[in-house]
C-alpha cells in the first residue's frame, strides 16, 4: 500500500512543490509535499470532479481523502455558500490543506482521521471523493458505508474512478449503499458518479 493514502506520519524525505489549479475564472496555489497523492500536479480525476460538481445548493460537503486540499478548495471557491469539510488521514497533507486553505483565502475544516466516522448521521449534504483504488475495495466500501450514514436523505455521493480500475463495479457497489447512481460525464478515461441517498429530502 502506498504510505500517501494511509500513513498518519509519512516517513518519506520532504520535497516542497507547489502546482497551480486553474479552472474558469478560479486560480489557486497549492503547496504539496512528498507523501502525498498526486504532489507533482492536479491529478485529472480530480479536476474532472471539481469540475463537474454542482450542489443541490448552500449546504455541508466533505471532501474524503482531501490530500493538500485540491478538489475540496475549489468546491470552496467556486461555491462559497457551502461549509467544507476536508477529511485526510494523512497529517502532512492536512497541515498543507490548512495552509492551502489560508493561502487562497478560503474557509474549511480540516478533520485528520479515517473516513467519515467522526461525523454525524445526517449532517452532511454531500460527499466528494477520489477514492484511494490502489489501497483495496475493503476501504472504498467503508468509506461509502460511512457517507451512507453521514448523508442526510435526499444528499449526494459523488465519486471519480478510472473506467479502467472498475468504475462500474464500483458504482454499482455505491447504488446498493446509497441509492441511485448516475454518470455523470466521463473523460480522459475517469468516470464521474453521483448517487442519490434513497428516501426524501427534509
Amino acid at each position: 500500500m502506498n504510505e500517501h493514502y494511509f500513513t498518519r506520519e509519512p516517513a518519506s524525505p520532504h520535497r516542497p512543490a507547489e502546482v497551480v489549479f486553474e479552472w474558469r475564472d478560479v486560480r489557486l496555489r497549492l503547496h504539496t509535499d512528498r507523501g502525498m497523492f498526486s504532489y507533482r500536479r492536479i491529478d485529472p480525476g480530480t479536476r474532472l470532479l471539481a469540475t463537474q460538481f454542482v450542489p443541490d445548493g448552500p449546504g455541508r460537503v466533505a471532501d474524503l481523502g482531501a490530500g493538500y486540499g485540491a478538489l475540496g478548495l475549489m468546491l470552496a471557491a467556486r461555491f462559497p455558500d457551502l461549509s467544507m469539510v476536508m477529511v485526510e488521514i494523512n497529517q502532512r497533507a492536512a497541515r498543507l490543506c490548512r495552509a492551502n486553505a489560508a493561502r487562497n483565502g478560503l474557509r474549511a475544516q480540516v478533520l485528520v482521521g479515517d473516513g467519515l466516522a467522526a461525523l454525524g448521521p445526517g449532517s452532511l449534504d454531500a460527499v466528494v471523493t477520489n477514492p484511494p483504488v490502489r489501497a483495496g475495495r475493503s476501504v472504498i466500501y467503508r468509506w461509502m458505508q460511512q457517507a451512507a450514514q453521514a448523508l442526510r436523505p435526499g444528499g449526494t455521493f459523488w465519486m471519480v474512478v478510472r473506467t479502467r480500475q472498475g468504475a462500474a463495479s464500483l458504482a454499482r457497489a455505491v447504488e446498493a449503499r446509497i441509492g441511485p447512481v448516475e454518470l455523470m460525464e466521463r473523460g480522459g478515461g475517469y468516470r464521474v458518479f453521483r448517487a442519490r441517498k434513497s428516501g426524501p429530502a427534509p
